[in-house]
């Protein structure tokens, strides 16, 4: 059998088309006269000629995919039968990640992910130090702000800063003989996304180091 609205094909003795939503065999309340036909619910006007365009959207009871019509209010899942509120569901697809559900009559859906990591409560700026000279620590300060830190080869910190650029000022040195400073501009970005300073100490009297920010 086909889908009365949309033409999909469906199983023998389906009640609601899995594409569109639509009841199938079901009589239009507005139309007793009609009592026996497989008219649906939701029917285009007889002098229109052009057929609904559909956008993808996800029952929210069930997760099933679904192809709506973005004109109308109310649509009803094929899968499930819940009514759900068209906008609501079209939204449902859009952020709600990737999806393979299994469903009855081993019909798989799936659907595509669409979000964004939440990063407000993680640290936005991560700085690792490693160095030939397990002797030789590392110190840092974030310029216009309280933050100091001291490390040690092979180290990690990490801080959560507000949105901006900033200049970090490192100093690298020991007790005998290595006194070498060095700095680097950084940015932190809007959607709180980390930004990571590797410093790394080569060896030698002069510095020779590296400072690689990606961000």
């Amino acid at each position: 059998m086909f889908c009365m609205n949309c033409g999909q094909q469906l199983p023998d003795g389906a009640k609601f088309c899995m594409s569109c939503g639509t009841p199938q065999g079901a009589v239009s309340p507005t139309n007793p006269a009609n009592s026996g036909t497989n008219t649906p619910l939701t029917t285009q006007s007889s002098n229109s000629t052009d057929k609904p365009s559909f956008v993808p959207a996800m029952c929210p009871n069930c997760n099933a995919r679904l192809n709506v019509d973005p004109s109308l209010q109310i649509a009803q899942c094929g899968a499930c039968g819940t009514q759900l509120i068209v906008q609501d569901a079209i939204k449902k697809y859009n952020i709600s990640g990737t999806v393979n559900l299994v469903h009855s009559g081993n019909v798989v859906h799936s659907g595509t992910v669409l979000y964004q990591k939440d990063y407000s409560n993680e640290p936005n700026l991560y700085v690792s130090y490693v160095s030939v000279d397990p002797t030789l620590g590392m110190s840092l300060k974030i310029v216009k702000t309280s933050i100091t830190s001291i490390l040690n080869s092979g180290m990690n910190t990490s801080f959560k800063l507000a949105p901006g650029q900033y200049i970090i000022k490192i100093k690298f040195g020991n007790l005998m003989r290595v006194n070498v400073n060095a700095e680097r501009r950084i940015i932190i970005k809007e959607d709180g996304s980390p930004t990571r300073v590797d410093i790394g100490w080569k060896g030698g009297l002069f510095g020779d180091y590296y400072i690689n920010v990606t961000m």
